[in-house]
């Protein structure tokens, strides 16, 4: 540097100040620096923590108190040694830097011996090279006599010397002081200590610095009285069971289904604790609230795993980790493409699968169109409800479309699951055509032809109101069947009343059962009640109905079964020849004997009562499956059949006779208390009741007895088999009525109650005989015995048939616990027997005792 003015030189030595300035402080402070930036990369790099983990909270105290003595120390010496250079220390630094000898810009600064001469302080200022600093102006004083000419010579040549000098002067940079303090480099390891702890702190620096330089004395404070309880409680569509928790798991992370909730309780404490949730390095922070005093609780719903602590006091009171399982939707698939059943009905059998449990399955139905396109509207139909937190399932559902406008039509299926979370999942695709009910009846015929025109053209709802009401006008083509005259009649009023469409659905409703029961009388009836019986009994099996309900539906089931196959053979003892539903094709299925379907009634009672629900459905559905698939040849009933038909209702009548005459000898009985009866005598009411004096009694016991024997002859006449069970009834009434020829009533209960029995079964006989007799006429000409797979469905076992009937239908094996429930309810029923001796009854009671 050049000083070739004023300005420019003390610009320099300004400069050269500030430089000496800054290697001053870095000489002083680079030793508490090093040390404060160590003692941060320790703290990002949770080090403290470390330490307090291994050697307790103690040595983090301690650790905290050196550096703090230390950085103090280091801050002192700091302050002690910096020094603040002078304007001296500048010029020197810029005569070192510029190589100047004999320090020239110090001479320059150096004022005159005589300052108070003004002769010789104007003559040292014109000595002064120009740029150099003015110098301070002193009194004038008196010089002595002859000096002045001398000084001057000496000044011009130091002025000399001096400039020759100056235009070398320079200011260099600022010299490397950490190099003289540190030789070895340690402020290079801090340095890269330092980069690595910011990138590892990058996500939470705060908190970590906090956790290093606020010691955590928790461990030091007393928690005994402070007690914890936490659980979590996955969602109730999962049907699993609350997780209990402990203090610290040391197993691992736990594992709970997406959307669980969080429950804890802290008790014991006088201060809020606080739920820290620690989510993807993000930290969040959960109140408690504060139920009574010293009790808080907290709830948080669990979405993505995370890691929870509840902290009081700085102290982690309990902590855990959890891994969120993720809820997939559920699979399902055919299990066998969809077909048609003998009486029309769709049958599906499907699978399902949900990794928490399925809700329900529902089938989609869309109509397809000529050219394969599938149509926008959609049919659902709902199969057989699924036991709560089932996570697999098979199942089947028959569904009758017979009546939709689509029968007859191809349709695309698809099965739809769904479960407890709302997802959903589909199935392939399948194609079928539903199954089209094919009426004979003309009449039958001619209704549905309207009904179908009504559905398809409702603008024509006029013209088919007065079709309609001409066919009402006919009741000898449909048998003066009255019910299906008012009801023919009430459709095409409405039709012609309501002329808006807001009937429309509901008369094709009434018209479809018209039909039904035009073309098969009551039987349409039957087969409605047995399946609206079923669906109900689905729903209980899959729901949390008591089992009176379920033994309720089961035998409303039972009764309706029995409606439904009795109406089943009368219809085939009369419809005309050659009458056969299209909707029964395929071959017939395996036979079942009448006492098969009771007894897979009784299984599925059984079965719910003890809990196994699941296989009570499954047995549900085999049964009615077997229902759906039964054969009706509808054929004209031959002479013996309507005999048989008929002496079925004279046995249905003598039931009800034997009851009443048993309900009187009862009445007798009480009336004789002298004969060993211990029970109370009959009240005024129930004296009044009784009729029939003791020879009227044995009188009418002994003309039902010859009623009996005469359709036992007929029997014989027509070449029938004689049921045991009715020459057993016969034999029971003989007995009965030897009791009332003797006045001893007591005696004749017991034979009556067995010929009530009897005379059931006994009907059952000839209904099974009926049913095999319509079944023989099914068989081509030639055949002399039923071929394999194509037996009457109802019919008796043949022996050497090579079929079992409770093979063909999977009746499982009856365990002990059901055996042993059947003893009890044979006691129950027999202690009910008012006929049986007072020591019996009190036997039997001591039995049930024992249950």
């Amino acid at each position: 540097m050049k000083v070739t003015g004023s300005g420019q030189y003390h610009a320099r030595l300004r400069f050269a100040r500030l430089v000496l300035v800054w290697e001053s402080l870095l000489r002083s402070a680079s030793p508490s620096l090093g040390v404060a930036l160590a003692v941060l990369a320790a703290a990002l790099l949770e080090l403290p923590q470390l330490l307090a983990l291994v050697l307790g909270p103690l040595a983090h105290v301690g650790l905290l108190v050196a550096l703090a003595v230390l950085v103090l120390w280091l801050l002192r010496r700091a302050v002690q040694g910096f020094e603040v250079p002078d304007e001296a220390a500048a010029r020197r630094r810029l005569e070192t830097d510029s190589n100047l000898a004999h320090r020239p810009l110090t001479t320059l600064s150096e004022q005159a011996a005589n300052r108070f001469d003004p002769r010789a302080e104007r003559l040292w200022r014109a000595w002064q090279p120009r740029g150099a600093p003015p110098l301070p102006r002193a009194p004038p004083r008196p010089t002595p006599t002859g000096f002045a000419p001398r000084a001057e010579r000496r000044g011009r040549a130091w002025q000399q010397r001096v400039a020759h000098s100056l235009p070398v002067v320079q200011l260099g940079p600022p010299r490397p002081v950490l190099s003289y303090l540190d030789p070895v480099g340690l402020r290079a390891g801090i340095g890269i200590a330092l980069i690595v702890a910011l990138v590892a702190a990058r996500n939470d620096p705060v908190a970590r610095l906090s956790a290093a330089f606020v010691p955590d004395l928790s461990g030091m404070v007393a928690t005994a009285d402070i007690t914890v309880d936490a659980w979590i409680d996955p969602p109730a569509y999962t049907g699993r069971a609350p997780i209990l928790l402990e203090r610290n798991t040391q197993a691992g992370p736990l594992a709970a289904p997406v959307n669980s909730v969080l429950f804890a309780t802290v008790n014991g404490s006088g201060a809020a604790p606080v739920l820290r949730v620690l989510t993807d390095h993000v930290e969040e922070a959960a109140a408690f609230e504060e139920l009574a005093p010293q009790t808080y609780r907290v709830r948080r719903q669990i979405d993505t795993s995370a890691a929870f602590a509840i902290r009081h006091n700085g102290q982690d009171l309990a902590n855990w980790s959890v891994n969120v399982v993720p809820d997939l939707p559920p699979s399902v698939r055919f299990a066998r493409p969809p077909s048609a059943t003998r009486r029309g009905s769709v049958s599906i059998f499907y699978e399902a699968r949900d990794d928490y449990g399925l809700a329900s399955t529902v089938i989609e139905i869309r109509l397809l169109d000529e050219d394969g396109s599938v149509g926008e509207e959609v049919l659902e139909r709902a199969m057989p409800p699924i036991t709560p937190g089932r996570t697999e399932h098979a199942g089947q559902g028959i569904h009758d479309l017979t009546p939709h406008p689509w029968a007859g039509r191809a349709v695309r299926m698809v099965l739809r699951a769904s479960d407890g979370a709302g997802q959903a999942g589909r199935s392939e695709p399948e194609d079928l055509i539903l199954p089209e009910r094919v009426f004979l009846h003309p009449i039958a015929r001619a209704v549905i032809e309207q009904r179908r025109r009504l559905l398809l053209r409702p603008e024509d709802r006029g013209d088919v109101a007065r079709v309609v009401l001409t066919l009402a006008g006919r009741p000898h083509a449909y048998g003066h069947d009255v019910v299906a005259f008012l009801a023919l009649k009430s459709a095409a009023q409405r039709l012609r009343l309501v002329t808006d469409g807001t009937a429309d659905q509901e008369v094709a409703e009434l018209l479809w059962k018209t039909a039904l029961r035009i073309e098969d009388g009551g039987l349409s009836n039957a087969v409605q009640r047995v399946r609206e019986l079923e669906r109900q009994l689905q729903e209980a099996l899959a729901s949390d109905a008591s089992d009176q309900e379920i033994r309720q539906l089961v035998d409303q089931l039972r009764e309706a079964l029995d409606e439904y196959l009795q109406a089943m053979a009368q219809e085939m003892a009369r419809n005309p020849p050659q009458q056969q539903s299209s909707t029964q094709t395929g071959n017939d299925a395996n036979g079942v004997r009448r006492e098969d379907l009771q007894k897979m009634l009784d299984r599925i009672r059984d079965l719910a009562e003890t809990g196994a629900r699941s296989q009570a459905q499954q047995m549900l559905s085999r049964l009615q499956e077997m229902l759906e698939n039964l054969n009706m040849d509808q054929r004209r009933a031959s002479p013996e059949e309507r005999a048989l038909d008929q002496m079925m209702q004279q046995l249905g009548a003598m039931q009800r006779r034997q009851q009443e005459l048993l309900d009187e000898t009862y009445m007798q009985r009480r009336s004789q208390p002298g004969q060993g009866d211990t029970r109370d005598p009959p009240t005024e009411g129930e004296a009044e009741f009784r009729r029939m004096t003791p020879q009227e009694l044995a009188e009418a016991q002994r003309e039902l007895q010859r009623s009996l024997q005469s359709i036992r002859d007929r029997l014989r006449e027509l070449s029938q088999e004689v049921p045991s069970s009715l020459e057993q009834a016969e034999r029971s009434m003989g007995d009965a009525t030897r009791s009332l020829d003797r006045e001893q009533p007591g005696s004749a209960l017991g034979s009556q109650a067995t010929a009530i029995e009897q005379l059931r079964r006994a009907e059952q006989a000839l209904l099974d005989q009926l049913l095999q007799r319509s079944a023989g006429r099914q068989q081509p000409s030639g055949s002399s015995a039923p071929r394999s797979g194509t037996r009457d469905p109802l019919s008796p076992r043949r022996p050497g048939d090579g079929h079992d009937s409770e093979s063909i239908i999977g009746i499982p094996d009856e365990p002990d616990f059901q055996k042993t429930r059947r003893i009890r309810d044979e006691l129950h029923r027999r202690s009910g027997e008012i006929n049986r001796p007072q020591l019996e009854l009190d036997y039997i009671d001591r039995l049930l005792q024992r249950f």
